[in-house]
């Protein structure tokens, strides 16, 4: 292989160019991969319009699932344990990580300061693609990857990768849902994928709160244990659903200053708040410290996931991937990436994707 084809970002706001990258075999550790689909995050969104930076040039696009080419010499296995080979579809962590330093041995690789984030890196046009984005890539030393089921619809299976694995870093950090009960904000990706896991591992109840009515509908339908409502609902069915002790658990997936607070009000004693969408810059939240303090609570944030959050994000899959297929949408060639775009700032579906070889 000579080249692979990728959308080239310059930065916020300006016209996106497909151009062709140089492609080579793999080195140590590397993992050469055809790209399958990548999802249009938030995160992509957020980058594209300026609202969150990302050094440039780059490739975007992290949310992916390929096929491996080519294992370089003295590969990692998958996360469990099998060995890798050309024709597996995989999907892999969205940091690489030295796994040595104090940062990765505390359990934070996706923190480590020797790393790199999958479609996030500046690059030159003299190196492979870096991101999701494109036709191919090269997987560095120090990512993880992990098998997918064959039969597995490739949009369903990207998922994984970003706000599957997110939600199951989130509701690792809650510890055992069983019994408790479980407030989510946000009903796009991140947040369906959290509510569905919650009662997918016994919580009692789980309340979603939603403005936009397309995303409460897709929410009912992909998880029906879980009762959708919106914002101005939201205070009386809580109050309801827990006989006005509050909810034990919140994870606000919306990065609102203004439903960060009302969170603050509606968890029980002892309650914990985990911080999962504040990934760009915000306005702070205005809840008085003595509220905490006088509740107990705890707030935790949580960024990016570990690898075994990217196999429990793939174990779940299997479970629920065909549930989530009305949801997503159909997919877009690499020519048309701006379509995929526009459907997602729409909001039109939960999740669009790039499909690199759809013609």
């Amino acid at each position: 292989m000579q080249s692979a084809s990728a959308i080239w970002f310059c930065g916020a706001n300006e016209p996106l160019a497909i151009v062709e990258l140089p492609c080579r075999e793999p080195g140590p550790g590397e993992v050469l991969v055809r790209i399958l689909a990548c999802g249009v995050c938030s995160s992509d969104l957020h980058t594209l319009r300026g609202r969150r930076p990302t050094p440039t040039p780059c490739v975007l696009g992290h949310e992916a699932v390929g096929e491996v080419l080519a294992v370089g010499t003295d590969p990692a296995p998958d996360l469990r344990g099998r060995e890798l080979a050309p024709g597996q579809r995989v999907v892999w962590t969205v940091c690489a990580s030295c796994g040595e330093c104090a940062i990765c041995r505390r359990g934070w690789p996706q923190k480590c300061p020797h790393g790199s984030k999958f479609g996030h890196v500046a690059q030159t046009r003299d190196e492979p693609p870096r991101g999701g984005f494109a036709t191919h890539t090269l997987l560095p030393r120090g990512v993880r990857l992990m098998r997918v089921p064959e039969g597995m619809d490739v949009r369903a299976a990207a998922l994984a990768s970003c706000s599957v694995a997110t939600a199951a870093a989130a509701l690792r950090a809650a510890g055992d849902l069983t019994g408790r009960r479980v407030l989510v904000h946000g009903g796009g990706m991140l947040g369906l994928a959290t509510a569905a896991l919650a009662c997918h591992r016994g919580a009692s109840a789980v309340l979603v709160c939603e403005r936009d009515p397309r995303r409460r509908a897709a929410l009912a339908a992909v998880s029906p244990d879980s009762l959708v409502v919106p914002p101005e609902q939201l205070a009386a069915t809580c109050a309801a659903q827990t006989d006005g002790a509050g909810v034990d658990l919140a994870v606000e997936c919306t990065g609102d200053p203004v439903a960060l607070a009302t969170q603050h009000e509606l968890l029980a004693i002892g309650g914990t708040q985990l911080l999962v969408g504040s990934v760009a810059p915000s306005a702070p939240f205005a809840t008085p410290p003595q509220h905490f303090v006088r509740r107990l609570l705890t707030l935790r944030g949580v960024h990016n996931y570990a690898p075994a959050d990217l196999a429990a994000a793939v174990d779940w899959l299997q479970l629920a991937a065909e549930r989530l297929l009305p949801a997503l949408g159909a997919g877009f060639a690499l020519a048309a990436h701006a379509d995929a775009i526009a459907v997602a700032e729409r909001g039109d579906v939960l999740r669009s994707f790039v499909l690199p070889f759809a013609s």
